[in-house]
């Protein structure tokens, strides 16, 4: 479903009340702005606000005023994105806007609201993986894939297998590790992805260090009104409104559309080939209570014996560290079954079955 939401609102929809925030302008070329985030003490202490942008823009028929309001709609709602909205969440959506804005000093009429203009818009769907390496793998495989004959991109973002992020000419898409992104946070609030992670890092809390599972996090994002008008063809310009766009087919279809542009240019044969990183990655999936030393020693044991041969394996050991040697590491040198085939395979089935996930998701995967 969608996460971030930019509406646009004209003169005539909004009022600013006296004690509003609004009113310490910067001007830059003759237009005069004034922005309103929410600060850190209030994500901290679980008060979640809209970002507002008011605007005053000199014409020839006078001074034009406009406000822009900023959210995280599930944030708004639920205080995380973890828990996704449905389309029966419009209305919780609209009621909890209107009172943030009230409380910020901004009177908008639930109408004027659900019919504002969509200026940024950002379906994205957290992705449950039973593999605490499943994000790495998705990520590392889409990496390796040449998308320049579909895509222009203009610039690529890749961070150690936790963040893959493709800036192209009329959005943006982005995978990253949702947990290891709310791990950073709780270290440093600038080195999240997201910007007001503060609001949701005692998720952590819950979770221990080691878990059994990932969560892939997948946005399409985009930022302005024409990427708008072009990713969303089908939908005449003056019906890309608030109420008409959070609709959770039309997320799934973006999302789902760019996916199987990302997916159709993997090699799938070539997933789980017997490589190191592989092997180690499938060896770790399938070994939770593993310590890192045994499963490198496997890892290696298994990588010489599949480009030579468990014999000429088993007699450069002998040689060297005596008989007894061989018995304990041959139990540990059982076949691995491929993963990455079948983390990707998961990202395709999450997609196509569109199923909100929620935050007792993530107990219930450590319980």
């Amino acid at each position: 479903m969608v996460d971030t939401v930019k509406l646009y609102l004209g003169a005539d929809e909004f009022t600013l009340l006296e004690h509003s925030e609004l009113r310490n302008f910067t001007v830059k070329g003759g237009v005069s702005r004034m922005v309103r985030n929410p600060s850190r003490n209030e994500l901290r202490a679980g008060l979640y606000l809209p970002s507002l942008t008011l605007t005053r823009r000199p014409t020839n028929a006078g001074v034009k005023e406009s406000l822009s309001v900023e959210f995280s709609a599930p944030k708004l709602v639920f205080g995380n994105n973890f828990d996704e909205l449905t389309d029966k969440d419009f209305g919780v959506v609209i009621d909890k806007l209107e009172a943030s804005l009230r409380h910020l000093g901004v009177i908008v009429s639930k109408d004027n609201l659900a019919s504002a203009r969509v200026v940024c818009w950002h379906p994205s769907k957290n992705i449950m993986l039973d593999n605490p390496l499943g994000c790495q793998v998705v990520i590392n495989t889409l990496r390796k894939a040449d998308y320049t004959r579909v895509y222009n991109i203009q610039k690529t973002n890749f961070q150690d297998g936790e963040v893959l992020h493709f800036q192209c000419n009329s959005k943006d898409i982005a995978f990253y590790d949702k947990l290891a992104d709310l791990h950073r946070a709780k270290t440093s609030d600038k080195k999240s992805r997201e910007v007001d992670n503060q609001l949701q890092v005692s998720v952590l809390d819950d979770i221990g260090v080691v878990n059994d599972f990932s969560v892939l996090r997948y946005e399409v994002r985009i930022n302005s009104m024409r990427a708008m008008q072009h990713n969303f063809k089908d939908i005449p310009k003056d019906d890309l409104v608030f109420s008409r766009l959070f609709e959770a087919k039309l997320s799934r279809q973006l999302l789902l559309k760019h996916w199987e542009v990302f997916s159709s240019q993997i090699d799938y044969l070539s997933l789980d080939v017997n490589m190191p990183l592989e092997l180690l990655q499938n060896y770790l999936a399938e070994n939770k209570n593993a310590t890192p030393q045994a499963s490198l020693a496997a890892v290696a044991g298994l990588f010489i014996a599949n480009q030579e041969s468990t014999t000429a394996l088993r007699n450069t050991l002998d040689k060297r560290f005596g008989r007894h040697y061989w018995p304990k590491l041959k139990p540990n040198m059982k076949t691995i079954k491929g993963r990455r085939y079948s983390d990707i395979t998961k990202v395709t089935n999450s997609l196509n079955e569109f199923q909100p996930t929620h935050i007792e998701m993530l107990s219930k995967s450590i319980a």
